[in-house]
C-alpha cells in the first residue's frame, strides 16, 4: 500500500527515469493502464473500461476506472477456472490473474523507486509470485523474458523482504508493453491452487500501485505532461508515446456507417473479445458481424430464422442467442400470417452453428400472434425471452429446453403502433443483480420480476416514465441501464435515458443524457473502449417497403 501522508509533486515526477532504464514514470504508468485494460478485456469486464492514452488531467481517474473493472472482471464467478485468451495465448484465469499480480508487483516498486519512496506490498503475496515467476517447476532462479532467460538481479536494499526481487529492466521493454505478458511461464495451477489463492491479493496490488501512480502522476500533469524524458532524440518519437498519440486520436468515437445494403437490423450486441457488433437482420433472417470501420459479413444464415430480432451475445458460454420473429416482410416471410414465428436460438460464436433453435409457439398453442423482442441470459446460463404481443416471459436452459416461466397482465400490451401492431408490451429485457428481471414496457413503465419468485412481479416507480415506445435496454456495468426510445411515433429524435436503480430496483431515477436524430432507433450496445452505440437500422424504410444501402451505430452518451 502506499503511505496516504506522503504526498508527491507531478509536475517534477512525471519525466523522472525509473529503475526501467528507457521508462520515464509517465510512461511507465502507461504501460500500467494499458496493461490493466488488456487484462480486464481478456477477463471480460463488465464495468465501464477508460479510452487508452488519456489527458494528463484524467490519468488518475482512468487507471483507477480501469482498476476496478480489472477487479471486478477476476471477481466474477468461475472467472478463475475457465480458460481465456490472454496475450501469452490461451490460459485459465488463475494464470491471468497471476500475471497481472506479478506486472503490479514489480511495476509498483518501479514506480516507488523512482520517485523515492516505498512500495509497503504484502510479503506473502510478493513471495509467492516470485516463486510463480521464477518457474519453479523448472527448477531455476530466473524471469522468463521473450525467447530468452535472464538471471533475476539481486534485491536492492528496500526491496521487499523476499529475495530474487525482480527488476522491471529484466523483464519488459518500452517498445514492447506486453513482453511481459508473454515471456512470463505458463504452468497449470492445480485444483488446491485455484482455490486457494485469494482474489482480494490483486486488489491489494493493485491498489498499491494504483496510488503510486497517482501520486506520481496526478491531474498536475496537465500543467508538464511531456512523455519525452532526459536523453530523447530530438524530433524522435518513441513506440509508447506513438501509442499514446494513437489511443488519443481514438479517444472520441465516430458514427459507424455500416455497408449493409437491406440487413435492416433491430438489435445488436458487442463482442469485446473479437472487436465485433452482431447485428441481426429482419429482412434476410441473418445476424451480420460488423467490424467498427463498417465492414459487414453474414455470420449466421439458418433456414429456420425467419426474421432475427433479438441478438445477444453470450461471452461465458462462446454463443450467440437470436430471436425469431415474423413482421411478414422478410425473404422467408409467410406474407398472408405474421405474426407466427416465435422461437429463440443458439449460435456457435466463433463458427456462427446453431446448438438448437426452440419454437416457443409450440407451449402456447393458443392461436395468438407473437413476437420475441428481446432476450436475456442469467449467470446460470438460463435465458428469458419476451414476447411482445403476449402477456408472457419464456425461460430456456442451456440445451434449448423451455417452458414458461411467467404470464401476468402486469406485461399485458396496450401501446398501438398505427398500421402495424396493436397491443404492444414487452419491448425489452435485461437481467440484474440480484437475480431479477427488468422488463421495459413499450409505453415507457418497467416492471421488476424477481426469478425466484415471479409472482411477485411489480411496476418500478420511476421518476419520470420512459420514451415511448421503449425500443431497446443496455444494462451498464455500474448496474444502471441504458434505455432508447423510438421516436416511430413522434417523428422526433430518439432519446437516450439513463434508469438508476434504487432500494433494489423498486424505484429508479430517470434523466435523458442524449438524443439521435434519427427517430427510429431501436437499440443501444456496448462498444469498444467502454463506449456505448445507439442502432439506426433503417426500419421506416423496411415497413415502407423501400430499400436500404446500409445502417449506423452512432455513439451515445449514457451518463
Amino acid at each position: 500500500m502506499w503511505p496516504p501522508d506522503r504526498p508527491v509533486d507531478g509536475r517534477r515526477k512525471a519525466t523522472v527515469r525509473s529503475p526501467c532504464t528507457d521508462w520515464n514514470v509517465r510512461q511507465m504508468v502507461d504501460h500500467l493502464l494499458a496493461g490493466q485494460h488488456t487484462s480486464a478485456v481478456v477477463m471480460g469486464a463488465r464495468r465501464p473500461l477508460p479510452a487508452l492514452g488519456p489527458a494528463p488531467g484524467a490519468l488518475k481517474k482512468a487507471f483507477r476506472t480501469s482498476a476496478a473493472a480489472l477487479v471486478a472482471a477476476f471477481d466474477e464467478p468461475g472467472a478463475l477456472e475457465r480458460t481465456v485468451r490472454a496475450p501469452i495465448g490461451e490460459v485459465p484465469g488463475a494464470v491471468a490473474l497471476r500475471l497481472q499480480t506479478i506486472e503490479h508487483l514489480v511495476h509498483g516498486w518501479d514506480l516507488a523507486r523512482a520517485i523515492g519512496q516505498k512500495a509497503l506490498f504484502d510479503e506473502a503475496t510478493v513471495e509467492r509470485e516470485i516463486e510463480f515467476a521464477r518457474g519453479r517447476p523448472h527448477g531455476t532462479d530466473a524471469v522468463r523474458t521473450g525467447h530468452s532467460v535472464r538471471a533475476v538481479r539481486a534485491a536492492p536494499d528496500d526491496a521487499p523482504r523476499s529475495t530474487g526481487w525482480p527488476r522491471c529492466s529484466d523483464a519488459t521493454s518500452p517498445s514492447d508493453p506486453y513482453t511481459v505478458h508473454r515471456g512470463t511461464p505458463r504452468p497449470q495451477p492445480s485444483r488446491g491452487t485455484r482455490t486457494t489463492m485469494k482474489k482480494t491479493k490483486l486488489k491489494i496490488t493493485i491498489a498499491g500501485a494504483a496510488l503510486v501512480a497517482a501520486v506520481a502522476t496526478g491531474t498536475a500533469l496537465a500543467a508538464n505532461g511531456s512523455s519525452t524524458g532526459s536523453g530523447s532524440t530530438s524530433g524522435s518519437t518513441s513506440g509508447a508515446e506513438r501509442t499514446r498519440t494513437e489511443h488519443a486520436e481514438q479517444k472520441t468515437p465516430s458514427v459507424i456507417k455500416a455497408d449493409g445494403p437491406n440487413v435492416f437490423p433491430h438489435s445488436l450486441d458487442f463482442d469485446a473479445r473479437s472487436n465485433t457488433f452482431f447485428a441481426g437482420s429482419l429482412k434476410h433472417g441473418t445476424v451480420s458481424a460488423v467490424r467498427p470501420d463498417g465492414k459487414v459479413r453474414t455470420f449466421i444464415d439458418d433456414p429456420e430464422l425467419v426474421s432475427a430480432q433479438a441478438v445477444l451475445v453470450d461471452r461465458e458460454r462462446d454463443r450467440i442467442l437470436v430471436s425469431n420473429v415474423d413482421y411478414g416482410t422478410a425473404d422467408r416471410s409467410r406474407k398472408d400470417a405474421p405474426f407466427r414465428v416465435a422461437g429463440v436460438g443458439s449460435y456457435d460464436l466463433k463458427s456462427g452453428k446453431q446448438d438448437w433453435c426452440v419454437d416457443l409457439t409450440a407451449l402456447t398453442l393458443d392461436g395468438k400472434q407473437h413476437l420475441i423482442s428481446d432476450v436475456t441470459v442469467a449467470p446460470d446460463g438460463t435465458a428469458y425471452a419476451v414476447d411482445e404481443l403476449t402477456p408472457t416471459v419464456f425461460r430456456i436452459d442451456r440445451t434449448g429446453h423451455a417452458s414458461v416461466f411467467l404470464r401476468n397482465d402486469l406485461l399485458k400490451g396496450t401501446l398501438e403502433i398505427p398500421d402495424l401492431l396493436n397491443g404492444v408490451g414487452m419491448s425489452a429485457v435485461e437481467w440484474v443483480e440480484g437475480n431479477q428481471l427488468i422488463i421495459a414496457m413499450a409505453d415507457g413503465s418497467l416492471v421488476r420480476v424477481p426469478v425466484k419468485h415471479p409472482e411477485k412481479a411489480q411496476e418500478v416507480k420511476l421518476s419520470a416514465p420512459l420514451g415511448s415506445p421503449t425500443a431497446g435496454m443496455r444494462l451498464l456495468k455500474d448496474g444502471s441501464i441504458a434505455a432508447v426510445s423510438s421516436g416511430l411515433l413522434t417523428g422526433k429524435p430518439a432519446p437516450i435515458q439513463r434508469v438508476e436503480p434504487r432500494d433494489g430496483w423498486k424505484k429508479a431515477t430517470v434523466k435523458v443524457t442524449d438524443t439521435v436524430e434519427d427517430p427510429v432507433t431501436s437499440d443501444v450496445t456496448a462498444g469498444p473502449d467502454g463506449t456505448t452505440y445507439a442502432l439506426s437500422g433503417g426500419l421506416a424504410d423496411l415497413f415502407a417497403g423501400k430499400p436500404h444501402d446500409g445502417f449506423s451505430l452512432t455513439p451515445v452518451k449514457t451518463d
